[in-house]
């Protein structure tokens, strides 16, 4: 699924590319992605668009969008692309990315649970990236008492990141056994809580002018 959303990701670009009369490689490469996320209805298709639709009505070349989206890839109907709700995804989780480091440097641990849940509200609705599972999983921890909670993995479904309170976290690793891992007959292995730390820092040991 993630190889098809990239490849309507790409159709995105070269659409916004030849409506914004400028190079767009990628969705980065957008110098006003705000403005483009708040008109990406005018700027992009209603979806499901065709691929006929894209060269009749918009423009692009009948061999970029073979290219682009090769129905290869796109195996599950290869003809009904979506373009604004991924734009929508990628877009606006870059933008929670950035809210999310201006929350924990300012130890706003309420916001950043806002934004977990936005972020897989966001994958599940826009990106096609979540599972029934995944999305009980959440709202389970949620309903448990966790500050937030999304969708992690470099695919289809994959493994949820809860934020909790540790004085919570107990209450809410029980919730998820009870009414999640023991019906499904999945042990204590299956999750797991870890304490946030720094990560990897380059540091210069001055041993009395000497770098030692």
């Amino acid at each position: 699924m993630r190889s098809r959303c990239r490849c309507e990701c790409r159709a995105a670009c070269a659409l916004l590319a030849h409506r914004l009369a400028r190079p767009v490689e990628r969705l980065g490469d957008l110098t006003d992605p705000a403005g483009v996320l708040r008109a990406v209805d005018d700027l992009l298709p209603e979806e499901p668009v065709s691929r006929a639709e894209l060269t009749v009505r918009f423009g692009l070349e009948a061999a970029e969008v073979e290219r682009l989206v090769p129905p290869q890839v796109m195996v599950a109907d290869p003809d009904r692309l979506v373009l604004r709700a991924r734009v929508r995804h990628v877009l606006t989780e870059a933008a929670r990315v950035d809210a999310a480091e201006r929350a924990l440097l300012a130890g706003d641990l309420g916001a950043l649970g806002a934004l977990l849940d936005a972020s897989h509200a966001s994958g599940a609705a826009d990106y096609a990236t979540s599972t029934p599972a995944a999305d009980e999983l959440v709202r389970l921890a949620r309903a448990a008492g966790a500050l937030g909670a999304r969708l992690m993995g470099a695919g289809f479904g994959g493994t949820v990141l809860v934020l909790a309170e540790r004085e919570r976290s107990a209450a809410v690793l029980a919730a998820l056994d009870r009414h999640f891992y023991r019906p499904r007959h999945a042990g204590a292995e299956s999750r797991f809580t870890v304490t946030p730390a720094n990560g990897a820092t380059i540091a210069r040991v001055d041993c009395h002018g000497v770098v030692c």
